[in-house]
């Protein structure tokens, strides 16, 4: 598959009143057309960072963002307005992503406002095919955010991010917020849109039940740094990274005779400050693998076979194998 989405050496870091935080730290993907990537980690990881960076909320401190070919990372002013027409994202709280004096009409309508190249009938009849597409009868048009159910109010969002056709969504923990029932609606009306319109995502969440739903691919990230990236079967059924099968070993399993609280794999310790990240290996102040070149030389990705890259010392760096 061609690659749609090409991240090359990302960083970001904000300037705060404590000093200089890494959010996101020298990260390289690829998400392919019509795929979706699913990107995992703890709270504070640095996802939603490197989300917003990858339409331009925030300023990436360097590296490439590279879409269809194009550096978005080097635009600015008009060039990056246009460019924002191929890359949408949707939030986790839809009432705080809505303007709540607009109506559903108006929220939907105004990327097509901003664009401009449509007449008024043409956008209300985009309007309307957009409501249909996620689910939303036409007569909910006059309404405001605050008269719909959460579950209303995130397939708004959608409509809107859908309104300038992009060929890439971000969705940064689109249905966190939601009741697992309205869950389940979402993601599978992603998954529609998806098969309907050949639309990527970057599908960012702490749960990695949802993502391996979802996901063609999925990527780990801890403490700003990709640690694991591989296709959904081999990653799910062979975690290489000690962080990865902790995360997999915390997922709860429905069958009793395998949830057995002696079995699962506890991470210890509490997550570092991204403020000052560990040398070496960020990782190894709470891994139970843990040896003395971990504490002291950053691990970088590696091939462990064809699409599967791990960030780990127990990998041999030539064949992929444990050393």
């Amino acid at each position: 598959m061609s690659a749609l989405l090409e991240v090359r050496n990302l960083s970001v870091r904000y300037a705060t009143a404590r000093g200089e935080l890494n959010a996101v730290s020298a990260v390289d993907l690829d998400l392919a057309v019509g795929q979706t990537l699913g990107l995992v980690g703890e709270s504070g990881c640095g996802k939603s960072s490197l989300g917003k960076a990858l339409v331009r909320l925030v300023n990436p401190s360097e590296g490439e963002i590279r879409v269809n070919g194009t550096d978005l990372a080097t635009l600015s002013g008009k060039r990056l307005k246009a460019s924002r027409h191929d890359v949408q994202m949707v939030f986790q709280d839809p009432s705080s992503a809505l303007d709540p004096r607009l109506s559903i009409f108006d929220s939907i309508d105004e990327p097509l406002r901003a664009r401009g190249e449509l007449s008024k009938p043409q956008r209300q009849q985009r309007v309307a095919e957009l409501m249909r597409q996620v689910g939303l009868h036409e007569d909910l048009a006059s309404r405001l955010p605050h008269q719909l159910s959460g579950g209303q109010r995130q397939r708004v969002v959608i409509a809107r991010a859908l309104a300038p056709r992009p060929a890439m969504i971000i969705c940064d923990e689109p249905v966190s917020a939601l009741d697992v029932s309205l869950q389940a609606q979402i993601l599978n009306l992603l998954c529609d849109l998806q098969e309907q319109l050949g639309i990527a995502y970057l599908f960012i969440s702490h749960d990695l039940s949802v993502v391996q739903y979802l996901a063609d691919r999925i990527a780990v990230m801890y403490l700003g740094q990709i640690v694991e990236i591989g296709d959904r079967s081999p990653f799910w059924q062979r975690p290489a990274h000690p962080y990865s099968q902790a995360l997999i070993a915390a997922v709860p399993v429905m069958d009793p005779t395998l949830s057995r609280a002696a079995d699962k794999q506890v991470i210890g310790g509490d997550v570092p400050s991204p403020y000052t990240p560990p040398s070496g290996c960020r990782f190894h102040t709470r891994c139970p693998q843990v040896h003395d070149r971990c504490k002291e030389e950053q691990p970088r990705l590696q091939a462990l076979q064809t699409g599967h890259h791990v960030a780990c010392h127990l990998y041999d760096a030539t064949t992929g194998a444990p050393a």
